[in-house]
């Protein structure tokens, strides 16, 4: 026996319809781990950080970016600039090491932000500093 177009139709809708009741997975909460820092010299610090729950390093890498924005603000500076980061997974855990250039003047080259504008966006998506 074959199925009318309208009917097939129909059918297609109406699952379509319960796949997107499926429930949906929601993303896993982040557990921010803390941030040890160091000052290397009177611009440049080291910001080791974890955290679990993230899906990828890019949380990790806002997480550093927060907290040298917050560093900086505490000690008189109004620009951040990332030197270096690495990062790794290990056991749901994602660690960075990071080393940022703090500054009170706007730095030449590479990708400076004003430290108090990231504070501000890291507040509004709940991202601790330091």
């Amino acid at each position: 026996m074959a199925l009318s177009p309208a009917y097939v139709r129909i059918a297609s809708g109406l699952l379509a319809g319960l796949a997107a009741c499926a429930p949906v997975e929601a993303a896993p909460e982040i557990s921010y781990q803390g941030i040890e820092t160091r000052m290397l010299d009177e611009t440049l610090v080291e910001f080791r950080l974890a955290l679990k729950g993230a899906a990828d390093d890019a949380a990790v890498r806002d997480y550093a970016a927060c907290a040298a924005a917050r560093y900086a603000l505490i000690h008189d500076h109004a620009y951040v600039r990332p030197i270096r980061m690495t990062t790794a997974r290990s056991f749901g855990t994602w660690r960075a090491d990071a080393v940022y250039m703090i500054s009170r003047e706007r730095p030449a080259g590479g990708n400076p932000a004003a430290a108090r504008i990231t504070v501000d966006a890291c507040a509004a998506k709940g991202i601790p500093t330091v």
